[in-house]
């Protein structure tokens, strides 16, 4: 924590982190649960999210615009912890934002196509971002806390197993993408509550 930021202002900034936790944990349950339970999906584990969330336009706009919010406090939340972060965890945290703006705005499709292929561009980009953001918490002042440390060197090794399956399409990996994917980005978003 930086010494000029006061415990009610490092509760209020990690509220704000929480909200746009619950948002997304909101949107995914609602449009997972969605095709669990009405379109015929139950249990399928070979879609990412994204691709849930192409089946259909109505699903594709809900997601945009939670995500929307999610980006607004984001990036209010960056402003506002800017002195406590070096300029890398800055510069990192930025190009998360765009990467999920571009990843928001342009959904994965099932008939693929220019929207499909943006998607997958920043998805890959927003992956690596992750990693890269977990491994500088290992060095950074704030894992001196040991609890925080031991989380970011564990999110880092999973990252890494995360994206090495991923960009070679290890089949039994592939087949449950879903869950890894999930763990991935909730892993994420409990990372930065703990930064």
């Amino acid at each position: 924590m930086c010494h000029n930021e006061s415990m009610e202002e490092t509760k209020a900034r990690k509220n704000l982190l929480l909200i746009a936790w619950l948002i997304f944990i909101a949107e995914f349950l609602g449009i997972i649960g969605y095709y669990w339970l009405f379109d015929g999906y139950s249990g399928e584990a070979s879609l990412t999210i994204s691709r849930y969330v192409g089946l259909n336009p109505v699903t594709s706009i809900v997601f945009c615009i939670c995500n929307l919010a999610i980006i607004v406090l984001m990036a209010y939340h960056l402003m506002t912890r800017s002195k406590a972060q070096g300029f890398i965890w800055r510069f990192l945290t930025y190009c998360f934002i765009a990467a999920f703006m571009a990843v928001s705005i342009c959904p994965h499709t099932p008939d693929g196509g220019t929207s499909s292929d943006i998607h997958q561009f920043f998805a890959g980009i927003m992956f690596v971002i992750m990693a890269l953001t977990s491994l500088l918490n290992i060095f950074s002042s704030s894992a001196k806390n040991k609890a925080r440390l031991i989380y970011a060197v564990t999110f880092t090794i999973y990252a890494l197993f995360f994206i090495v399956c991923d960009l070679f399409k290890v089949q039994w990996f592939m087949n449950g993408i879903f869950w890894y994917e999930t763990a991935y980005l909730f892993g994420y978003f409990s990372l930065l509550m703990l930064s």
